[in-house]
């Protein structure tokens, strides 16, 4: 998210602890809910906030809280989304927070969508951004494998290799020492790669790696094409966001799809097999996906199994 975006969002909140008690009509607005309160200090119009598209929502309240407590780092997912790290979460995103003294308050202080994290940080593991205080880029994405598996691990894993050295992630995990979770970004780093170009494609790979299905090649070159992931010799798995058919960010729709019949058609005729799949598919039908891609598989012969996963 850039920062024109960024400003337009936090053009859109209002900060209560400013608010007099003589402010009636805002007063009004937060008791009948038309305004959300979306840290203790800050509110946005409801209207507004449910109209963001979720990766703004958690950017936005990860902000709001990180400029509202005085004595916690925002870490994990949390930190993620004010870094700039995709964040693919499938369960609930609460806001992370890691006190300052190294001492979680007890649970009934917790503000509320915010969950106080423990653990040991050294001085070096955090950083500024956008004035807030957060985990490092490598200790976030050490964390995010750690509280939150493999998956989500390696969309933070692929992205970190982008921007540094392998070695220097690994290094930073084998300080963690033994912990609970320290597996997961292990073998999040172990399958790690630094040329992904969708959080949506790493995801997808990592469903792939978990149901032993390979091996993946990614963003290989086919001819001359690239393809997402080349699974084996001829199995071709592409997952095509929305936003290639927006009209203005790759050029006109027809045009678009033009273009990708006709790079389809030299991949179909050369041999391979080709299957595409929307980051909805992945993240809401895995079972289909999987089931899709085995069959593939089976038919190119490169003998991955074919039954359905249990």
């Amino acid at each position: 998210m850039d920062n024109k975006r960024k400003t337009e969002l936090l053009g859109e909140i209002g900060f209560t602890r400013t608010m007099k008690n003589s402010d009636h009509a805002a007063l009004r607005a937060i008791a009948r809910g038309d305004l959300v309160r979306i840290s203790s200090a800050f509110v946005c119009r409801r209207s507004t906030f449910q109209e963001l598209k979720r990766h703004e929502r958690e950017w936005l309240r990860a902000w709001a809280v990180g400029n509202s407590v005085r004595k916690a780092v925002l870490g994990g997912r949390s930190a993620a989304r004010i870094i700039g790290m995709p964040v693919l979460a499938t369960t609930k995103e609460d806001v992370e927070l890691i006190p300052a003294t190294g001492k979680r308050p007890s649970t009934s202080k917790w503000p509320s969508g915010c969950v106080y994290v423990g653990g040991s940080y050294r001085v070096d593991e955090f950083e500024t951004v956008d004035g807030l205080r957060v985990t490092a880029e490598i200790r976030t994405g050490i964390d995010i494998a750690i509280r939150n598996g493999f998956r989500e691990g390696l969309v933070a894993m692929d992205w970190l290799l982008g921007r540094h050295p392998r070695a220097n992630v690994q290094f930073e995990i084998a300080r963690l020492g033994r912990r609970k979770g320290i597996g997961w970004a292990r073998a999040a780093l172990a399958h790690a790669v630094g040329n992904v170009r969708s959080p949506y494609e790493s995801y997808a790979r990592a469903i792939l790696i978990q149901n032993r299905i390979g091996p993946i090649r990614v963003n290989a070159p086919v001819g001359k094409f690239e393809v997402d992931m080349l699974i084996g010799d001829r199995v071709v798995s592409e997952i095509d966001g929305d936003v290639k058919y927006d009209g203005a960010t790759y050029g006109r729709t027809d045009d678009v799809l033009r273009k990708e019949r006709v790079r389809e058609k030299r991949l179909l005729n050369d041999g391979y097999l080709v299957r595409r799949h929307s980051p909805s598919d992945v993240l809401n039908n895995e079972a289909q996906y999987v089931g899709d891609i085995r069959a593939a598989c089976a038919l190119a012969a490169i003998g991955a199994p074919v039954t359905q996963p249990t």
